[in-house]
């Protein structure tokens, strides 16, 4: 199916939910380079449809994985309604290696009842996706979500790249515009013996245009309201602003049954997805777990390797020598201190900080990394004197902590 062919197979599946859509090829893709017409941090703030691949270089007969990321979509860019994406590949150089042809994309909940238009892997040297909802008043995709991942075998030595052909980004209420947004072109240097650096060696550009018409995004009172324990919520109205902020950008979400539970210790597996969403990184793709208690099949695998990726989570070792995350530990003030240091400063010591005034901290390991953010005003104590490290953060004091981290990066 050629692009025009499939542009037009999704306008018309929109169209026919009376969203009176219709995709001109002309506006679908107008690719701007990533220098040009904008500065480089503008760009940075940007969604983005990423190709992570699990490694840059690898020797020939070995696999490797490619996932296929939506990241960034929050603020004027949230509300995706339907997306198409389009990876080509050097098939003389790689070939998918899973026998499963299909990618099984969950960034709409199954609630919405999203149409996949397209959901193909071709060894002729294409991966081609296509989903929608047709009913723009349903539970649309905000933030980050993973579209799929496909494996590819490496056949011989060269330069395999990764490229996207076409992206579209549909939001409602936007005839016909591709959204603006990023994306990304990696390449895979394979060799006879795999050495080299493995640094992310990719092309980044812009494409799509700026939507006519923003999104309507929910007030306050409408985010808030969408909890059912209001009783609670009552109680942390210190942290109320903060989870607004995080609920609105999908960063922290509700229980299965529909409330926030803001007094309920996070544990470590939410607070690595909380950071990694909130201080928007790029995802990493890992093959094999980092940690000898977590499985891929894990809902929190993806955040949690992303994590390790940019050297915030370290884990501990047992008796036995393993290296365990606990994804189900309740985090600690002191932990919670310390991934957020790590990530400020690169992993830079904080000893040059002054002495944060808690009694209980004094020998503590996480000392500098909690005299660090109370000098940058970014974490407070229990009382004047006292810091309370081994304490466990519940989600009220985790949603303000992020708030305030994410309003100093910004």
């Amino acid at each position: 199916m050629n692009k025009s062919s499939l542009s037009k197979q999704l306008g018309c599946i929109l169209l026919a939910s009376s969203l009176f859509l219709t995709l001109n090829p002309a506006t679908i893709f107008s690719a701007e380079s990533a220098t040009t017409g904008s500065t480089a941090e503008q760009q940075s703030d940007l969604p983005m449809i990423r190709l992570v691949p699990s490694s840059y270089q690898i020797k020939t007969g070995d696999t490797f994985e490619v996932a296929i990321w939506l990241q960034g979509f929050t603020g004027d860019y949230s509300k995706i309604q339907g997306y198409e994406i389009h990876l080509n590949f050097d098939k003389a150089l790689i070939e998918p290696a899973a026998e499963d042809t299909k990618l099984t994309p969950s960034v709409f909940t199954k609630s919405s009842n999203p149409m996949s238009l397209l959901n193909k892997v071709d060894q002729s040297g294409t991966v081609q996706i296509a989903e929608a909802i047709t009913n723009k008043n349903a539970k649309l995709f905000t933030g980050y979500g993973k579209v799929g991942t496909v494996k590819f075998r490496a056949l011989k030595a060269g330069s395999a790249k990764l490229t996207q052909s076409k992206s579209i980004v549909i939001q409602p209420d936007n005839p016909g515009i591709n959204i603006v947004h990023r994306i990304n072109h990696p390449t895979i240097t394979i060799s006879a013996n795999g050495s080299g650096s493995n640094k992310v060696n990719e092309t980044v550009e812009t494409v799509g245009d700026k939507a006519k018409q923003k999104v309507k995004l929910p007030t306050s009172q409408e985010v808030i309201s969408e909890f059912k324990d209001q009783s609670a919520l009552s109680k942390v109205k210190w942290a109320q602003e903060a989870i607004i902020s995080l609920a609105a950008r999908e960063v922290l979400v509700g229980t299965n049954e529909g409330n926030f539970e803001p007094l309920r210790n996070m544990t470590r597996a939410e607070f690595a997805k909380a950071a990694v969403t909130s201080l928007e990184l790029n995802m990493a793709q890992k093959p094999a777990p980092s940690f000898s208690d977590i499985k891929a099949t894990d809902w929190y695998y993806d955040y949690v390797e992303t994590a390790v990726s940019y050297g915030l989570i370290q884990g501990s070792r047992d008796k036995s020598g393993n290296l365990l995350f606990k994804p189900n530990a309740p985090i600690t003030r002191a932990e919670l201190a310390a991934i957020l240091t790590r990530h400020l400063t690169s992993g830079n010591t904080t000893a040059a900080s002054p002495a944060a005034p808690f009694w209980d901290i004094q020998t503590h390991w996480a000392k500098d990394s909690i005299s660090y953010l109370y000098s940058n005003q970014l974490i407070s104590g229990r009382s004047e004197t006292k810091f309370a490290p081994n304490d466990k953060a519940n989600r009220a004091e985790v949603s303000v902590m992020l708030d305030r981290i994410q309003k100093a990066i910004d």
